[in-house]
This record gives structure tokens, C-alpha cells and sequence, in this order.
């Protein structure tokens, strides 16, 4: 069985065409991300690192500065926001971390 199988008879979580690629997780699955992100702060913290968050959408500038525009573009989701901004949900950790 595949853990996309697994996870749905276990009612970990399940997949839909509205996120692609991306579980919703029901109570138990939560339950157990919840524990794994725990698990993996504790280790972080306990070598010293310290955890930071970034926007998740940004001036499609900050992509253009990093190079990610001129090789995702065709790949990423960017739009015209108030006053003609064009704006972009990060494609991956960085830019911003």
C-alpha cells in the first residue's frame, strides 16, 4: 500500500483536486503532524537553532532579486494585487529563509 492509502484507511487524512498535493488532515493525522513538529523543534532547539517565520506572499520583487522569477515563473502563483503590485505566494522556503 502507498501512504497515500495508508493515511486514508487509517483516516490520517485525505486528498482532494481543490489542494493538490496538499492533505487535509483529519483529528488523528493532526494530531500526529502536531507531535512531529513538536519532536522536531525540541531537537532544533536543543542544537542551538532558532525558528523564524516569513510573509507567504510577497512583492513579486523579492523573486526577482533571488533569481526564482526568471526560472519558476511559468511555475508559480503571481498575480496584480491593489494598485497593480504584482504579488506571489512563496514557492519554497526562500526567498525570506
Amino acid at each position: 500500500l502507498s501512504h497515500q492509502e495508508i493515511g486514508g484507511r487509517q483516516n490520517l487524512w485525505f486528498a482532494d483536486d481543490l489542494a493538490p498535493g496538499a492533505p487535509f488532515f483529519l483529528p488523528a493525522g493532526c494530531h500526529i503532524y502536531n507531535k512531529l513538529v513538536e519532536l522536531m523543534r525540541n531537537e532544533c532547539w536543543k542544537e542551538g537553532y532558532q525558528e523564524v517565520m516569513s510573509p507567504q506572499m510577497l512583492n513579486a520583487k523579492i523573486f526577482d532579486m533571488s533569481g526564482h522569477l526568471a526560472h519558476y515563473a511559468d511555475d508559480m502563483f503571481l498575480w496584480e494585487h491593489d494598485g497593480g503590485q504584482r504579488v506571489g505566494l512563496k514557492p519554497m522556503s526562500c526567498p525570506c529563509h
